[in-house]
């Protein structure tokens, strides 16, 4: 039986390919500082060009998206400019390319996230097999998976923003369609008394019979309290001097409370962004610990009294979360 001449011309949609050899996907792991595309993956796609079409390897859409170090991104303006760099040099040699895109979900690791965070997944339920990252000392290294992020509303960052409103609108359109009565609100947790950063966005959409007993909360109307202010008795309850000096410093309202695993190294307050954060507070988020600072501990800035200089917030800024260490 014969076919059609694998180097004969063929029609694509709006392409026309000069040959019928297409290149599939290979992830090579080759993309430079910020997973951007460099000289290199240039060099390496020219020279496949002769191929009726190349389809790229798989490209994530967002920080979240990785999967493996070293792989190409496409949502920063430095990674859109790599791959500028490519596909000129693609078209110069007079071939076509097409970008595979793709976000790995669950099949990633906190190594390889934005600020050491969990990989998100539609789901929380831990993939079997093994993540592939590059280690402190640049090697590959096989680790477990961990368990992932439920890729909820609530998780979806900027979910308020103007960037996802036509997203936001198309919820609503559709809710109405199917007979429900939607609306959106953005409500923060130091609105209603809790002193912590904590945003979410929410969505209710009801029966139109129940509609007109819904009210959105309103919160307390008073300013939010501070960390200091929250927990100054409970840090001086054992007679700790500098208990006052302290609660002046932590003038703020916490950062969101992130609680760590033995997967990511123990239990602490959240990745390096919150950490840097509490740390402005005059908080080690480096651990967790069971009592207040003594009466006779010297200071919090020094770097002995950092691991004994301790609080329990239970009820006051965590949600769940016992003690936080100052």
């Amino acid at each position: 039986m014969s076919g059609p001449d694998i180097f004969s011309p063929f029609t694509l949609g709006p392409l026309t390919l000069p040959n019928r050899v297409v290149m599939a996907p290979m992830t090579r792991n080759r993309a430079g500082p910020g997973n951007v595309p460099v000289e290199l993956n240039a060099t390496y796609y020219a020279q496949r060009a002769s191929a009726g079409l190349i389809i790229s390897e798989a490209t994530q859409v967002s920080p979240q998206g990785i999967g493996y170090p070293g792989t190409p991104g496409i949502h920063s303006p430095e990674q859109v400019a790599g791959w500028k760099l490519v596909t000129d040099a693609v078209h110069k040699a007079k071939g076509r390319i097409y970008l595979q895109l793709w976000h790995v979900g669950r099949i990633s690791h906190p190594s390889l996230q934005p600020d050491n965070m969990l990989p998100v997944a539609p789901s929380a339920i831990t993939p079997a097999g093994e993540a592939f990252i590059e280690n402190e000392k640049g090697e590959g290294q096989f680790v477990p998976f961990v368990r992932p992020r439920a890729l909820l509303l609530e998780n979806v960052r900027g979910l308020s923003t103007d960037r996802f409103g036509a997203y936001r609108q198309h919820v609503l359109d559709r809710l109405r369609e199917l007979g429900y009565v939607p609306g959106w609100r953005l409500l923060q947790a130091s609105d209603f008394g809790v002193p912590q950063l904590r945003p979410r966005t929410i969505l209710v959409a009801l029966r139109p019979e129940d509609a007109p007993w819904f009210r959105w909360p309103s919160g307390t109307g008073l300013p939010p309290g501070t960390v200091g202010s929250t927990v100054a008795d409970l840090m001086a309850s054992r007679g700790w001097r500098g208990a006052a000096a302290w609660a002046l410093r932590a003038d703020r309202i916490a950062p969101t409370i992130v609680g760590g695993s033995k997967k990511h190294g123990g239990a602490d307050l959240g990745p390096t962004r919150a950490k840097r954060a509490w740390a402005t507070l005059g908080v080690d988020g480096m651990g967790i610990a069971d009592q207040p600072p003594a009466r006779h501990r010297a200071s919090a800035k020094t770097p002995d009294a950092l691991k004994e200089v301790r609080g329990d917030v239970d009820g006051a800024i965590g949600q769940g979360f016992r003690t936080v260490v100052f």
